[in-house]
């Protein structure tokens, strides 16, 4: 059996939770001598739990923000091997980050982007962020077209972004 990955939340909460208490209780009994001993024992873990609940959890204000961003990108079909039945790549440049750029394979995608005139298109992304960093992201809206089916997509960096010392990324 390969264990993947431990939660420590209740951990943490278990060990947090008297630890802040005492904490607590004796910050305040050296600060004020004649403090009620028996409120600041119901008061501690109560403000401890709102915190915990707040900001270790998936409940918290932080968690799944979802906000949408625009970015105009270059277009390019890679047209599907004629031995195969694939559908075409079609591979969306950040402008803004030449070395980060997106693929989808769809026939809806590619016919709606042969209309268009110039090889620039905006795209709308709904951006799904926790505590402020990224966790997710989906181009909803692509040179106007905003229903398509793709059976793939995928997301890369290529060039000197991918050496991780550039950490700047289009959803930053």
């Amino acid at each position: 059996m390969i264990l993947a990955y431990i939660d420590l939340r209740p951990f943490i909460f278990l060990a947090g939770l008297p630890l802040f208490t005492l904490a607590t209780v004796l910050i305040c009994r050296l600060l004020r001598p004649h403090a009620n001993v028996l409120k600041l024992f119901l008061i501690a873990p109560l403000i401890f739990t709102v915190a915990f609940i707040l900001f270790l959890t998936g409940f918290g204000p932080f968690v799944g923000q979802e906000s949408t961003q625009e970015h105009m990108m270059t277009w390019t079909i890679i047209p599907a091997p004629a031995h195969r039945d694939l559908e075409p790549e079609i591979l969306l440049k950040f402008e803004e980050y030449p070395d980060h750029s997106i693929g989808f394979f769809s026939n809806d995608l590619a016919e709606h982007l042969k209309t268009h005139s110039e090889e620039r298109v905006k795209v709308v992304f709904a951006v799904t962020t926790d505590y402020g960093n990224v966790r997710g992201f989906n181009a909803v809206e692509i040179g106007g077209l905003t229903d398509w089916v793709s059976p793939n997509s995928y997301y890369q960096i290529s060039g000197d972004a991918n050496d991780g010392s550039d950490s700047s990324s289009p959803f930053d």
